[in-house]
């Protein structure tokens, strides 16, 4: 189960979802239930990456990408969901076989646990926000429409239900974080527009053969 929600919530929220918020949820649980944490922290820590294969806004490279190639949202999806499937099969093999062992060990139900909540609401709006996305993209608008509709439903009925303020979300936006984020992007832009982007197309291979693509994956990996 937890791999298949680390699958999920990489896909659908973004890697640093399954790193930032679901990894400490899932360490805690493991220490809860007495049960080994390493193959659910390996889990999740690959999954953060292997599984961020199957949409756009799964993680940035892919938002680049996205934007590069100019396909629909759904097409993007259908052009990764065999690449995706396949590093996650592989995922799941390796590591079912190389925690054989963890794996057997029977979880501890602590006595007084109590029911959980299951936020129907908050599933309900992300399910909107992923469907937004499908449709944003096909009438030719940016799916950034969506997620910004997602967030303000989220927003207002946190803000309605007084679970948050008004300066806690705020503080959430991390306006500072965006205005590095937009510098970040305008550098880039000019760095490639004055050499650079000349010179990797020296440097790196050409062509889109097999090979060509695996030494730009090479190159890739040594430079992230």
């Amino acid at each position: 189960s937890v791999f298949a929600i680390s699958a999920a919530v990489t896909a659908v929220l973004s890697l640093d979802a399954t790193v930032v918020l679901l990894t400490p949820v899932v360490l805690a649980t493991a220490r809860t239930l007495a049960v080994p944490a390493r193959p659910h922290a390996y889990a999740t820590a690959h999954l953060a990456n292997s599984a961020s294969l199957l949409l756009p806004v799964s993680n940035l490279t892919n938002l680049l990408a996205f934007s590069a190639a100019g396909l629909s949202f759904l097409h993007f999806a259908a052009v990764m969901s065999l690449p995706w499937v396949a590093a996650i099969v592989v995922e799941f093999v390796l590591l079912r076989w190389l925690f054989s062992k963890d794996l057997t060990v029977a979880p501890r139900r602590p006595a007084d646990a109590e029911p959980l909540e299951v936020p129907v609401f908050a599933l309900v709006v992300v399910g909107l926000t992923l469907v937004g996305f499908a449709l944003t993209s096909v009438l030719g608008f940016s799916p950034a429409w969506a997620a910004l509709a997602g967030a303000l439903i989220l927003g207002a009925r946190a803000l309605a239900t007084r679970r948050t303020t008004v300066t806690k979300v705020a503080t959430a936006l991390d306006i500072p974080f965006l205005a590095f984020v937009l510098c970040l992007g305008v550098v880039v832009v000019a760095v490639m527009n004055n050499g650079l982007g000349s010179a990797m197309h020296r440097v790196l291979p050409d062509g889109d053969g097999l090979l060509a693509l695996l030494g730009i994956a090479a190159v890739a990996a040594l430079l992230s």
